[in-house]
């Protein structure tokens, strides 16, 4: 945001992974305290003010869950935005809940260091808690990136990410033994996509497609059986009673 104090240089656009590097070092400054962050939400106003595209908000949701933040929050997000744009505001609500259903893990746990993908373009992390690692996976590779130009001639500018195929590598510890492998994505837990499959303590989560519909992908390592149901029921929203008019 152009009110908030930032660094930049100036003439070049920061890289997509922008939003992972401020909130890691932010939490890196404010350690031992928890870290909440805030995700450019939808401003709401009449065009031309750009809203995020879907892309955009799960990189954005998932970049300060990768650096290990601790909680959440949108910046000037109304419904006037969601109306102008209801795909950005479904995104934002299945961003949410994904993470509501890891967050009792988020709390507990730090980052390692202990995760890498296949690839320099594809960030990923191991959150160490109790009874479960939390592996975060986003997309930073752009297809289309943005610049001067752009913002400048076209109407309505996005990043564009570009689709990979990767895997992610996780250096379990000593001290923990999974018992399951779960990815947590559309309010439900299932099985991987690919196969896990061990290397000595590595455990390798390969077949992972990223792209501009969904760049991210969250992953569980449970060392429990019951973290899979443990998950599923924080997804579950409590029912909503409008009021009384």
């Amino acid at each position: 945001s152009a009110c908030a104090p930032y660094i930049m240089d100036y003439g070049n656009f920061p890289p997509l992974r922008s939003p992972y590097d401020y909130a890691h070092a932010v939490r890196r400054n404010h350690m031992p305290w928890p870290t909440w962050i805030y995700s450019h939400g939808m401003l709401g106003k009449k065009d031309p003010v750009r809203e995020p595209a879907p892309s955009e908000l799960w990189v954005q949701a998932l970049s300060p869950i990768l650096a290990g933040a601790k909680g959440l929050m949108y910046f000037q997000t109304n419904m006037g935005g969601a109306r102008r744009r209801p795909a950005s505001w479904e995104a934002i609500g299945q961003a949410n809940r994904m993470i509501r259903g890891v967050r009792a893990f988020l709390v507990e746990g730090d980052p390692t260091g202990l995760a890498q993908a296949g690839r320099d373009d594809v960030l990923a992390e191991a959150i160490r808690a109790r009874d479960a690692i939390v592996v975060p996976v986003v997309d930073v590779s752009a297809h289309r990136a943005m610049d001067d130009f752009r913002c400048l001639l076209e109407e309505d500018p996005h990043w564009e990410l570009a689709p990979v195929g990767t895997y992610v590598r996780v250096r379990v510890p000593d001290d923990f033994a999974p018992v399951e492998i779960l990815e947590v994505i559309d309010g439900t837990v299932r099985a991987p996509a690919g196969e896990p499959y061990a290397i000595g303590r590595d455990l390798v989560i390969p077949s992972i497609v990223l792209d501009d519909a969904r760049p991210v992908r969250l992953y569980v390592l449970a060392a429990d059986a019951s973290v899979a149901q443990r998950i599923r029921d924080a997804m579950v929203l409590p029912e909503w009673t409008p009021p009384e008019p």
